[in-house]
C-alpha cells in the first residue's frame, strides 16, 4: 500500500543555450556535450 504514490514521471525537456538542441534539464548536452556554460562531454563525430 505504501507503493502507490510511486510512479513514472516525464523528464523536462528544455533547449540548449548553446546548440538549440532539446535536452533534459540538469543533465549534459548529448549533442554538443555543454552543461551551465562549460564543456563537459567530448563527443565523437563521424566524418
Amino acid at each position: 500500500m505504501r507503493r502507490a504514490q510511486k510512479k513514472a514521471e516525464i523528464a523536462n525537456v528544455t533547449v540548449c543555450p548553446d546548440c538549440g538542441a532539446p535536452a533534459e534539464s540538469h543533465r549534459a548536452c548529448k549533442k554538443c556535450g555543454m552543461y551551465r556554460g562549460r564543456k563537459v562531454l567530448t563527443i565523437k563525430t563521424e566524418e
